[in-house]
């Protein structure tokens, strides 16, 4: 007799709902293909666009999934490699201290790279969202490249890889998110030291090409410095690095961001080198037209520079009334109105803006020497959006403009920051 328990009858797992919404979508094209009322033409080029949807749905589906899965790999190694070294530690079996500090330095640089992994979620969660915003400075590239080099050789010599930066001299600044591009030149520069063998090389060289700063991770010394290849290599093919994983991706996505380029050089069973390419541009354009109404010369002048190098097409205005006729003859889309004007005050000219339906919705930052609370709730009762006291720094000055300007939110922005504008 046969004692052994019967096995319990396994259980299936549901689809995801991706998954679902994909069987859906080809059931209704099987469908489609039989109803015999559908015109034959439309009934095509319904089946061509509900065939591509499905394929862009899939691909995507598994390119995220790819993604997910290596960097719960990549969360696990470094989880893994700090567990094993403090393990040494707590238990005492590492009683010479250079030896015990080794180990310390070791796990210390796996959770700089756990920080790095967390960061990039933080970024991608907005890629995915479509909430990345830059926030655009002047950069010198040569220095933000040779400050990752510096940060990532300790990591790397844990690896046995060497890293060092050459040719990054003369190269002319650009505007950029510095943030951002700290994190796509940290994760290319992982990327290439994992690409090296051991005891192998990563050498990072820049040069300006033509209307491009591009800049190259050469692996193992297998591709030439960038001193040496013509301005035509802007470009380049992905498919060479297998695993990508969320860094990669996030760096991608950061240099699209920045109209630049990510791309990798090599063949199909060696990295040669992984690229980036950012355009050349004195500044970013056609970031909105703002109206800076001042009767102080001096002031306007520092607020319509520190505009322009922003971006933004500054005008300015010395009273209140010739700040009216602009802003309704030149279309704004934002004002910068100080208080205490000659003949009609800012108080009056915002209540204007606000009268006159063409000029309803332009977001309106009030700055004052009044700080007095009164003041400043009488200004966002009449209609402004933001008030602040002077002295106001330009960067506070240039985060509000950014913030009202982005998306046409500045309604969301005034109910969240508005008070915050009035401190």
């Amino acid at each position: 007799m046969n004692d052994k328990p019967s096995q319990p009858e396994e259980k299936k797992r549901a689809p995801s709902a991706i998954g679902q919404e994909i069987k859906d979508a080809l059931e209704a094209r099987e469908a489609s293909q039989k109803a015999p009322t559908r015109p034959r033409q439309q009934g095509r080029a319904a089946e061509r666009g509900q065939s591509t949807a499905i394929e862009s749905q899939v691909e995507a589906t598994i390119s995220g999934a790819e993604i997910l899965a290596s960097s719960a790999q990549e969360f696990r190694d470094s989880l893994q490699t700090i567990r094993g070294a403090l393990e040494l530690l707590l238990t005492g079996k590492v009683p010479d201290a250079r030896q015990a500090k080794q180990f310390l330095g070791i796990a210390y640089r796996e959770t700089e790279t756990l920080s790095s992994r967390v960061s990039d979620l933080q970024v991608a969660s907005l890629i995915e969202v479509g909430r990345l915003r830059l926030k655009p400075t002047l950069l010198r590239m040569d220095q933000l490249l040779t400050a990752g080099v510096e940060q990532i050789a300790p990591a790397a010599a844990d690896k046995s890889v060497t890293v060092e930066a050459k040719s990054l001299v003369d190269l002319p600044e650009i505007h950029g998110d510095e943030a951002l591009l700290r994190i796509a030149i940290a994760n290319t520069l992982q990327a290439a030291i994992k690409s090296a063998s051991s005891k192998g090389s990563v050498t990072v060289s820049a040069a300006e090409r033509e209307a491009w700063i591009v800049m190259r991770f050469s692996v193992n010394d297998e591709a030439e410095l960038l001193n040496d290849a013509p301005a035509s290599d802007v470009g380049g093919d992905m498919s060479l690095l297998a695993n990508r994983g969320l860094a990669i991706y996030v760096a991608e996505k950061i240099l699209q961001a920045h109209s630049g380029r990510f791309w990798v050089e090599g063949t199909s069973d060696k990295i040669a080198s992984l690229n980036l390419a950012l355009p050349l541009v004195s500044k970013p354009h056609g970031r909105g037209k703002i109206l800076v109404v001042d009767d102080n010369p001096q002031a306007a002048i520092l607020v319509e520079y520190a505009l322009q190098e922003e971006g933004y097409e500054a005008i300015k205005a010395l009273n209140g009334l010739e700040g009216l006729e602009i802003a309704k003859s030149e279309k704004v889309d934002l004002v910068i109105l100080d208080v205490l004007l000659p003949g009609i005050d800012g108080f009056e000219v915002c209540h204007r803006l606000r009268s006159d339906p063409e000029m309803a919705t332009i977001p309106v930052i009030m700055v004052s020497a009044k700080a007095r609370d009164e003041d400043r709730a009488t200004a966002m009762r009449i209609g402004a959006d933001a008030y602040f006291a002077k002295p106001l720094g330009i960067s506070e000055l240039m985060e509000a403009i950014q913030n009202l300007l982005e998306g046409g939110k500045h309604h969301q922005w005034r109910e969240a920051h508005g008070n915050a504008g009035q401190q």
